[in-house]
């Protein structure tokens, strides 16, 4: 009885003065409403709102199923109009208690069946973050608090080796690279730096747990994969030991058993409440599958769509991996990968907020060395061998910066990239 004097309260307040509606709208939907009749005639507002048209009791109750009694006993309700905004936090706020009884509700039953109750739980307190988030905010609110905070840095996360690259909460950044350039490598290799500062999870779908781990013990304890494959002599493990003692630290957590849109979005959302900042998928080509009758691009489309909206209303930064289509040039050499490379579907590129672009050229590709070595003032770059290939990374999209490719070198055994020093 209470929320539904409460609800006929706010929609008094909007008769009384239909100013309020566009304030109360931005927190209240029609779906908040615990009273169906109530919840279409606040949908009827947002109608006559858009037409232009004058609200008040007659003008309603000609249009609406309610009589004009109940209109004048609601907006009698209503002291003041200028209470209308009270009113509209008040119904939300016993919206998210409805849901969280009605969710509640549910784990009861399935606590004892083959459901995952801590899963239900975790989309459950996501579900409420995002309404606390998704209410729209006027200009008027949003500067204000800006200015307040302009001498405050914001927060931001640096990607590694390039500190003048930021990624934001909500953010989705690919790395697309051809089979075989290094992408699961890079993958690796800025987990490992992120989770020293920030829980991290890297969702496998090419590679298990253990295949992850040798790829850091490569990388800080100087052995390579092979070596690690074919077994070390007792003396170097407990060297390899010391040398990755300081890894045990690290926040970060490798999950190999995800292969569906649907369980990467719900452990996504686990994640990010139980205080996860960064989700590294590897990689989209392999999260996808097509539905009956849907074509590879529609699938591919919907889970780059599906990752983004996970990511803004998580406010996780993620990293998802992608890879690029062969091209070659005149020469028979594969051509510099560019966004259209992206494979089966443009709404990646679109979607993401950044585009990081690898590509490893071969070591008799002079021509790209020369070309380095005059535009970049770089180091001599001809002498590199196998094990300390050049490569690209190239900046093709960056919301919040200029797109600009740089040279680097790739450390075979040991699995990671590193910047090409200059003169």
């Amino acid at each position: 009885m209470r929320t539904t004097t409460i609800e006929d309260s706010l929609i008094g307040a909007v008769l009384l003065n239909w100013r309020v509606y566009a304030q109360c709208a931005q927190i209240v939907e029609p779906e908040d409403f615990s009273s169906e009749r109530l919840g279409k005639l606040w949908r009827l507002l947002a109608e006559m709102t858009s037409e232009g048209a004058a609200i008040d009791v007659v003008t309603v109750s000609q249009r609406c199923d309610m009589d004009r009694e109940a209109l004048l006993e609601a907006q009698d309700s209503c002291a003041i109009s200028a209470h209308g905004l009270d009113y509209a936090r008040a119904v939300r706020l016993a919206a998210d208690r409805r849901i969280v009884a009605r969710k509640a509700s549910i784990l009861s039953h399935t606590a004892l069946d083959d459901s995952d109750p801590i899963t239900l739980a975790a989309e459950t307190l996501a579900d409420l973050r995002i309404r606390q988030r998704e209410s729209a905010s006027s200009a008027a609110e949003l500067l204000p608090a800006r200015y307040e905070r302009l001498c405050v840095p914001r927060d931001f996360i640096e990607f590694p080796l390039f500190p003048n690259v930021h990624l934001h909460a909500g953010d989705m950044f690919v790395i697309g690279a051809r089979r075989g350039v290094g992408k699961s490598a890079l993958a690796a290799q800025i987990a490992d730096e992120w989770s020293r500062e920030y829980p991290t999870r890297i969702y496998s779908l090419e590679m298990l747990k253990g295949d992850w781990a040798d790829r850091l013990i490569a990388r800080h304890a100087g052995v390579s994969v092979n070596a690690l494959d074919e077994g070390l002599t007792q003396e170097q493990a407990e060297v390899v030991r010391l040398l990755t003692s300081d890894l045990l630290g690290l926040q970060l957590s490798i999950a190999d058993h995800i292969s569906t849109v649907d369980a990467l979005i719900a452990d996504i959302r686990r994640f990010a409440t139980e205080g996860g900042k960064i989700a590294i998928v590897d990689y989209l080509g392999l999260l996808v599958s097509k539905g009956r009758g849907e074509s590879r691009y529609e699938a591919v489309t919907e889970a780059s769509r599906r990752l983004k909206s996970c990511a803004l209303a998580t406010g996780i930064v993620l990293v998802v991996l992608s890879q690029l289509s062969r091209q070659r040039d005149a020469s028979g050499r594969e051509r510099l990968p560019s966004l259209s490379d992206l494979r089966d579907s443009g709404a990646v590129e679109q979607d993401a907020d950044g585009v990081l672009l690898l590509h490893r050229f071969t070591p008799d590709d002079m021509k790209a060395r020369e070309g380095f070595s005059k535009d970049w003032n770089v180091a001599e770059l001809t002498g590199l061998e196998y094990a300390d290939d050049l490569a690209q990374f190239d900046f093709a999209k960056l919301r919040r910066g200029k797109s600009v490719a740089v040279p680097m070198r790739w450390s075979g055994p040991g699995q990671h990239f590193s910047r090409v020093p200059k003169w």
